[in-house]
């Protein structure tokens, strides 16, 4: 399994226009519209805040992860935006977020879920491949990054 395998170009953004954590996650929504145009974008902004209630997806280091299990969702969708001024997104090191990586999985994926979970957390702990994906400017450079990243996990 590669992360590239639930990440389209269309749903990445190196310049996310949001300035706090609702607007981010509604920027993100935006984003999995593209790749996924008949969800509700009211329920996955639910199921993500939801989320974020229980403790921040914010893992320190300029990243966040914000992650849902989906009702009615048939495969993974993810998407990747990238904020070069930061946001407070109450990361639990209290600094700002600049990179986030969210994905969105059926309800009844647990075990994938996890999965996706720890290859993202493995691929953005290479601080080589982190650093260029918080230096790219452009979509294509983001994502190419990105997908360069996966293949070496």
């Amino acid at each position: 399994m590669r992360l590239s395998d639930f990440l389209q170009i269309e749903s990445v953004d190196a310049q996310l226009g949001a300035s706090n954590k609702r607007g981010v996650l509604r920027a993100l929504v935006g984003l999995l519209l593209r790749v996924a145009p008949d969800l509700d974008p009211n329920e996955v902004v639910h199921v993500l805040e939801q989320r974020e209630a229980l403790q921040s997806t914010g893992i320190g280091n300029g990243i966040a992860i914000p992650h849902g299990r989906l009702e009615g969702l048939s495969k993974p969708i993810a998407a990747l935006g990238l904020s070069s001024g930061g946001i407070d997104f109450d990361s639990l090191d209290g600094g700002r977020t600049h990179l986030f990586f969210t994905v969105l999985v059926p309800a009844n994926a647990q075990g994938l879920h996890l999965k996706i979970l720890a290859r993202v957390s493995r691929l953005l702990a290479d601080k080589e491949t982190l650093a260029q994906l918080l230096g790219a400017t452009e979509q294509d450079e983001l994502y190419a990054t990105f997908v360069k990243g996966d293949s070496k996990l």
